[in-house]
């Protein structure tokens, strides 16, 4: 699971703002490198399932704190 926080206010609010659940993992058997697919709420159901979290990542524009929670 994973958690976002987008600092708010002066000072920053610290209350969760968001949650995706990790929904796969890949590995990559010759390179070894991975990936966690992620998934989440949303008014548009299909862009938030089993999305890459580097896709996600890659356009955040704002500030966020990320929280990880295995269970």
């Amino acid at each position: 699971m994973l958690q976002w926080n987008w600092p708010k206010g002066n000072p920053p609010d610290d209350i969760l703002d968001h949650t995706q659940i990790c929904t796969d993992i890949y590995i990559d058997p010759v390179l070894g490198l991975g990936d966690q697919y992620m998934t989440q709420h949303s008014s548009n159901h299909y862009d938030y399932v089993n999305r890459s979290l580097n896709y996600i990542l890659s356009y955040q524009t704002w500030t966020y704190q990320l929280y990880a929670h295995r269970t």
